[in-house]
């Protein structure tokens, strides 16, 4: 057992903390307090938009669940590290994240048993917030699960993949074509539609999204690095510095 298990991911997740406080407190930096406003501003919206999902529940701050065989994986689960992703399907940040960052990371250690990759849904819509902000996610997400329930793990991620390429993060999602694209995935077409139809799924959704508010997420995507023992702390959804911190903890 590495000792100070996620010291190495946590002193390079401050120092990027640090250094990006430094850059946006220097006001010769117009694009960069531009770019910083605006995501402030994002990530206001999606905060107020949870405010009566949190005034509701109050639900204590607890660390993310262990991640288990229960969990969408790629990678081992018998992995050394995993970097847990809350992530609603309408997200344009959360598209961003799994374009770049995502992408490359599961390039890198695609060999590496000792790093796997976790999904949890959290939709930023009704019934789960007060306010719409992604109108189509949470029906993606009760899709997903039908693909997964049908189609098995690899047809999730690739219907994750498929949402991610195609959609506009906009509320215009066409959610008359699920059907289309699970078949095409290979998945029963009947059945995905009878699951789909009659949200057999849509309790997988709630529970993580009770779960990820529990932990307190709050917007989307969020992501934790979580060590085999459970042990979590929340990181930065940014291919370096995630990189950076995953490659200090298995030099560790």
């Amino acid at each position: 057992m590495k000792n100070n298990i996620l010291l190495p991911i946590a002193i390079v997740i401050a120092g990027v903390i640090i250094a990006l406080a430094v850059i946006f407190s220097n006001p010769g930096s117009s694009d960069q307090a531009n770019s910083s406003s605006h995501n402030r501003a994002e990530e206001n919206q999606s905060s107020r938009g949870l405010n009566s999902f949190q005034e509701e529940y109050e639900p204590e701050i607890l660390p993310p669940k262990r991640v288990s065989k229960d969990d969408h994986i790629i990678g081992s689960l018998d992995a050394e590290i995993f970097i847990v992703e809350y992530s609603d399907l309408e997200c344009p940040f959360c598209k961003r994240y799994h374009d770049t960052a995502l992408t490359l990371l599961k390039e890198d250690y695609q060999n590496d048993e000792r790093v796997a990759f976790v999904f949890r849904h959290f939709p930023l819509a009704v019934p789960y917030i007060s306010r719409e902000l992604h109108a189509s996610a949470d029906e993606q997400a009760v899709a997903a699960e039908c693909i997964a329930k049908y189609g098995g793990e690899e047809k999730f991620f690739e219907f994750v993949d498929h949402t991610f390429a195609t959609t506009s993060s906009d509320g215009r999602y066409d959610l008359s074509k699920l059907p289309d694209i699970a078949e095409d995935l290979g998945v029963d077409r009947e059945k995905f539609t009878t699951c789909y139809q009659n949200e057999e799924t849509r309790p997988i959704i709630d529970e993580a999204f009770a779960e990820g508010a529990g932990a307190g997420v709050n917007g989307t995507p969020t992501v934790f690095a979580q060590t085999a023992d459970g042990e979590s702390i929340k990181a930065i959804a940014d291919y370096n510095i995630l990189k950076n911190a995953i490659d200090q903890f298995l030099e560790s």
